[in-house]
């Protein structure tokens, strides 16, 4: 600290202007005190005079010869406006989870859907004796396997046995919803009910997520007590496959239970009950069937869901004689057979289902919402009655059907929180099968929608046009380079079109199984960025801000090319400009007042931060380099509570291109408006917490994905701020220990998080970066926010340099021992 340019000068404000000294008659300056202030009381006059001195001092305006006022003025509008008007996906805040996210349903209402249901009384017994026990079940297996019945006849049977007032069922609660089930426990809303989450992890929600992730027998203990006091239980249904990565941790804590197949009597009496359910026509023929098919049936079907739907889809037709029971058994798996060809007919239903897939062109599919997916199903059956030259007093469907077509379309609505009244499919494995198909067998009906959908893209509903652009976007793996590739050039030439719809097109080119197709897609706005206009450069840039989501890697690895190839950093420049800087500061010390030195330099600068944005890349390039900023953000905020992924991917790419791009991504990440103070203004609210947190902070939490993502990137990052001239790596460096104290002050005020804050600090102080060392040991004992004595920042820092976070960080890479230079001779 004995560098006289590593002594940090007051945090900045924003200082007003003064008021022009006035003149007298002769044009001479007016004394700055007049006789009025002399006859005052000397020390208020002393006073007011050293004030008026400190604000004459605050013009001081700084003009660089090898930056101009364009420059400064073009890089403040740009980051200033991706600052204040960043709206990307993520950004909004979570909503907290309330009984309106739940349908009820009374005890008499369980008693009469007992009733309907089919089990064996001893699994039940045993299963309610358990959950009276622990308070808490999850009830895993594959789709149509009877989770959710098993669910409810649960609840049914707890609620008599609990004497509790019913039950309340959620489904595929969504991703944009805080769930702390200790507070479910605690909430005097849940009391007295059994609350069940159907297909918990359907709606990726991340708290869920991590309490299943996370869960230990402390924790278990502690939601029992608190459910058993509010006479309350709480089950979660899943599909096996969504919690592999936890299932045997769940086993072992004796909260999981399999559901398996019925026995062959139980699936029997469920297949006798569902046929006396049917019409009356053809029942002779269809208990003719049964007699020699009965038993066969019902173990070919397996599950309950799936022989009520046997029956009511393909019975009556088999037991006519019109399909043979192979037939009907390989189209019960055959989602395009049952598209195309079941479906013919049933315009309503076909309907729904294209207009169900269509709108889940971007995967995980938590459903659409009700009047975008209604609207968009009657379009389609307009094009579809057209094409099929149906009458306009001629109904789309047999009149017999009715008009339960949600049913027919084998969906549902559902309520949740981010999306109310959502329709969804039953199976969430639907909408991937389905797509398969439209690209595939079902291609001719893809090919009907696609001029619908490019008309929808340019619809008033902003709703509509994303659901039309990544629908496209999927449906261009049928032809790349007669469809794809015409709509992105068309999209981003046209300035109506290009900030909105490129986006959109290029999540639902990402959202299929074909890497080849994605990355045609990523090439042609790649062409663009390289080879348009300037505007169509900077738009085609951030289309990419909706990439975030399945794989952070793919955006990432176009932003850091573009940023290598496009985006220099003139280190020259920002050289000169330092010096230009550094020589405006000499002379304000030599020349001002020792009174008027501090606020003279105060308001100097303030115009740091400009000065090396306009500095850092060519004057034609700031939009873009706001463009890349825009960009990231989005992938960012696409990760909710959660980018530790996203930092990852950033650390590689820093790690393997440590002098052409990782100087560039600090910049981005450090900077005053740059994307650690973006994201840290729009804070997550998470059910572990009771107050919105720090998105970095809740991602470098013991059991997130991946919880040394931040303090591995933040030591990186001050890595390459060697690469700074002398003033401007002070300038960040300043701002890397700003957003430390931010971070450590939030660690204090929210309740649990101070650990993870102690070994995030742990870890820089104890990095192999000796100048990072050394920095941080110095801001833990000097900085004077850090060394009032008594407070809760002192009593942190206090923690980290005495050591009490080191047994939290993880060991240390092994490296195999180098062998002695002499040895290899």
């Amino acid at each position: 600290m004995n560098d006289p340019q590593e002594s940090p000068p007051e945090p900045l404000e924003p200082l007003g202007s003064p008021p022009e000294p006035e003149q007298d008659a002769g044009g001479q300056e007016a004394s700055l005190v007049s006789d009025a202030d002399v006859r005052r009381e000397p020390l208020a006059a002393a006073k007011e005079m050293r004030d008026r001195e400190a604000r004459s001092f605050t013009t001081v305006e700084f003009t660089s010869e090898r930056v101009s006022a364009g420059h400064l003025e073009i890089a403040g509008q740009i980051f200033k406006q991706n600052f204040n008007l960043t709206t990307v996906a993520g950004g909004g805040e979570s909503i907290p989870l309330s009984p309106r996210h739940f349908t009820s349903r009374t005890a008499e209402e369980l008693e009469r859907c007992e009733k309907e249901l089919i089990f064996t009384p001893r699994e039940i017994e045993d299963l309610c004796v358990s959950v009276e026990e622990t308070r808490f079940l999850i009830l895993a297996g594959e789709p149509e396997g009877g989770k959710g019945s098993l669910g409810l006849l649960l609840g049914s049977r707890l609620t008599q046995a609990l004497e509790g007032d019913g039950m309340l069922t959620c489904q595929g609660v969504g991703a944009g919803v805080q769930i702390d089930l200790e507070k479910v426990a605690d909430d005097e809303a849940f009391h007295h009910r059994v609350v069940m989450f159907e297909d918990s992890l359907a709606g990726e929600n991340a708290d869920l997520r991590a309490f299943l992730k996370t869960v230990d027998p402390l924790r278990l203990t502690t939601l029992k007590e608190r459910l058993r006091k509010s006479s309350a239980a709480i089950l979660l249904t899943a599909t096996s496959s969504s919690l592999a990565d936890f299932e045997h941790r769940l086993e072992n804590l004796g909260i999981l239970r399999a559901v398996t197949s019925p026995s062959t009597d139980l699936l029997v009496e469920a297949l006798r009950r569902f046929v006396t359910r049917l019409p009356p026509q053809g029942t002779e023929a269809v208990a003719a069937f049964l007699a020699n098919h009965e038993v066969e049936l019902a173990r070919e079907l397996g599950t309950i869901p799936r022989i009520s739907r046997f029956v009511h889809d393909y019975l009556p037709e088999v037991a006519s004689g019109g399909l043979s029971l192979r037939q009907a058994l390989s189209r019960m798996d055959d989602l395009s057979q049952w598209l195309t060809a079941d479906l013919a007919d049933d315009l309503e239903a076909q309907g729904a289902v294209l207009a169900l897939v269509l709108g889940s062109a971007v995967p995980p599919s938590a459903g659409m919402p009700y009047f975008a997916f209604d609207d968009l199903r009657r379009r389609i059956i307009e094009v579809l009655r057209k094409e099929l030259r149906i009458a306009e007093d001629q109904p789309s469907s047999p009149r017999g059907l009715g008009r339960a077509f949600l049913d027919r379309a084998r969906a549902h609505v559902v309520t949740m929180p981010s999306l109310p009244n959502a329709v969804r499919f039953r199976d969430d494995r639907y909408p991937r099968r389905l797509w398969q198909a439209l690209v595939g067998p079902a291609r001719e009906l893809a090919t009907l929608a696609i001029p619908l959908l490019r008309e929808l893209a340019l619809d008033e509903s902003s709703s509509l046009r994303e659901t039309a652009a990544a629908a496209l976007g999927r449906l261009g793996q049928i032809g790349p380079a007669d469809l794809a590739a015409p709509l992105l050039h068309q999209w981003m030439q046209g300035a109506a079109t290009r900030d909105e719809l490129p986006g959109a097109f290029l999540q639902g080119s990402a959202g299929g199984d074909d890497p080849t197709y994605r990355d045609f897609c990523l090439a042609t706005l790649r062409d663009l960025v390289f080879q348009g206009k300037a505007e169509v450069s900077e738009a085609a840039v951030c289309g990419l801000s909706s990439l975030g989501q399945p794989d952070p890697a793919v955006p990432i690895r176009e932003l850091c090319g573009i940023a290598q190839k496009l985006l220099p950093i003139q280190l020259d420049l920002l050289r000169e400009v330092a010096e230009e800087m550094t020589a405006q500061e000499e002379e304000i010390r030599r020349e001002a007042h020792p009174r008027q030195v501090a606020p003279a330099l105060q308001a100097l600068h303030q115009q740091d931060p400009l000065l090396l944005i306009a500095a850092l890349v060519p004057e034609e390039r700031i939009r873009l380099l706001g463009a890349v900023q825009y960009a990231l953000a989005g992938v960012l905020f696409s990760h909710g509570g959660d980018p530790g992924p996203v930092l990852r991917e950033l650390l590689a790419r820093m790690r393997a291109e440590p002098v052409t791009l990782a100087p560039l991504v600090a910049y981005l990440l450090l900077h005053r408006q740059g994307l650690i103070d973006l994201l840290d203004r729009h804070k997550w609210r998470s059910g572990a917490f009771g107050t919105e947190t720090s998105r970095f902070l809740l991602a470098s939490r013991a059991g997130e994905r991946d919880p040394e993502a931040l303090g591995e990137l933040l030591e990186r990052i001050f890595s390459a701020l060697e690469t700074f001239p002398g003033f401007f790596r002070f300038l960040l460096e300043r701002r890397f220990f700003a957003i430390l104290k931010s971070w450590m002050q939030e660690g204090c005020e929210v309740i649990g998080l101070r650990p993870t804050v102690v070994r995030l600090l742990s870890a820089l102080l104890a990095s192999r970066n000796t100048a990072l060392r050394r920095r941080m040991e110095s801001f833990l004992e000097t900085d004077p926010d850090l060394s009032v004595r008594g407070s809760r920042l002192r009593a942190l820092a206090r923690d980290v340099l005495d050591g009490k976070g080191l047994e939290a960080l993880p060991p240390p890479p092994s490296r195999p021992r180098r062998l002695p230079a002499w040895l290899g001779k």
